[in-house]
């Protein structure tokens, strides 16, 4: 009843999200200014990351694109250069190569940025996989693809650099935004738990990309509840989940051709657009609401997830379990050896 409940949901969500969202501003809109902050994005090269990564330099704050090609990283360096030059404006970006479905490549990333003392503002968690249709398959750790590169390197990636964005808060006395932005789906709302006996499905004969894809994206917002119980409410750094909405992008290039073409045909008028999909994560990278940026009161687990419309809402019932947050926490730490320096131990109260 739970699951079917859920489809309903999301089905709902996906044909009407355009006529919820009329009201909503368009993304040059969205949020506030960003000058002076030093922002991650990760998958930057297409679709919502593109846009995310575009607006954050348009806003004037010097943007790192993590990607894994460094030719598609270069590529889009030069066209937000370019666009920035002709806008009067002074870009400033880089490329640096980061593969959050490799543990190695994230370490690398992590050792360089603690080498540089470099600050970080804002970590935005975009990069993500699902493999529409297709078989099993497994990251070179041996996580099943869709828990490796949508929530494990991410929760690596995140543990890593949070003291880089405790110190930044702590030194920017709260005067800009410090945030982590892990961009999730509504579709988590279809996945029921986490199979504590089997998260990477492999004692399952049969295989679902979709359940796999719907249980990373749950284990994404339970991730961002339990960091929020475990940071202080005053370490000035704000965590959130966030549902872009059902976005026109290349998620379908898993399928033959023919159903590449039939689901954008018929599923265009309903989708939005990469641009629309963004707005959710500059909300919560860069808005001043009460809820991202009062000490104590933006750390709420309940306070942890925020739909397409830019609005705080419920997550998943799983989302919020404790109980799951603790297991999903421990099991996260032991997958990818999560140094204990990097550890932050539960807090009373969950």
């Amino acid at each position: 009843m739970e699951l079917f409940g859920g489809l309903i949901a999301v089905t709902v969500d996906v044909f009407l999200q355009k006529l919820h969202l009329r009201n909503v501003p368009a993304l040059a809109d969205i949020g506030a200014p960003a000058e002076g902050c030093t922002c991650i994005v990760t998958g930057p090269t297409s679709g919502i990351g593109t846009e995310t990564a575009a607006t954050l330099v348009r806003r004037n704050a010097h943007v790192v694109l993590a990607c894994r090609s460094a030719e598609r990283g270069e590529k889009l360096r030069k066209q937000l250069y370019e666009e920035g030059i002709k806008a009067g404006r002074q870009p400033s970006l880089e490329v640096q190569l980061l593969d959050v479905a490799s543990l190695d490549s994230i370490r690398r990333f992590a050792k360089s940025w603690h080498e540089q003392k470099r600050p970080l503002h804002m970590l935005i968690n975009n990069a993500g996989i699902f493999s529409m249709g297709a078989d099993r398959s497994r990251t070179e750790e041996g996580f099943e693809a869709h828990m490796g590169t949508n929530y494990l390197g991410p929760f690596l990636l995140t543990m890593l650099l949070l003291p880089n964005l405790r110190q930044t808060a702590k030194k920017n006395n709260h005067n800009k935004p410090v945030r982590i932005v892990n961009v999730s789906s509504k579709m988590h709302e279809l996945a029921p738990g986490v199979d504590k006996d089997d998260p990477h499905f492999q004692a399952q004969r049969s295989y679902s990309s979709l359940a796999a894809y719907n249980r990373s994206k749950l284990a994404q917002v339970v991730f961002t509840a339990e960091l929020r119980r475990r940071l202080p409410g005053d370490c000035g750094i704000a965590v959130t989940a966030v549902h872009p909405g059902e976005v026109m992008t290349d998620v379908v290039r898993s399928l033959p051709a023919l159903m590449q073409t039939a689901y954008r045909f018929f599923m265009r008028p309903f989708c939005l657009s990469p641009a629309e999909g963004a707005r959710s994560s500059i909300y919560c990278a860069t808005s001043r609401d009460p809820i991202l940026t009062e000490r104590g009161q933006s750390m709420e687990p309940d306070n942890c997830y925020f739909g397409s419309d830019c609005r705080c809402s419920s997550p998943s019932p799983h989302a919020l379990d404790p109980a799951l947050g603790q297991w999903l926490w421990k099991w996260s730490a032991d997958m990818v050896k999560l140094p204990v320096e990097y550890n932050i131990p539960a807090s009373s109260s969950s």
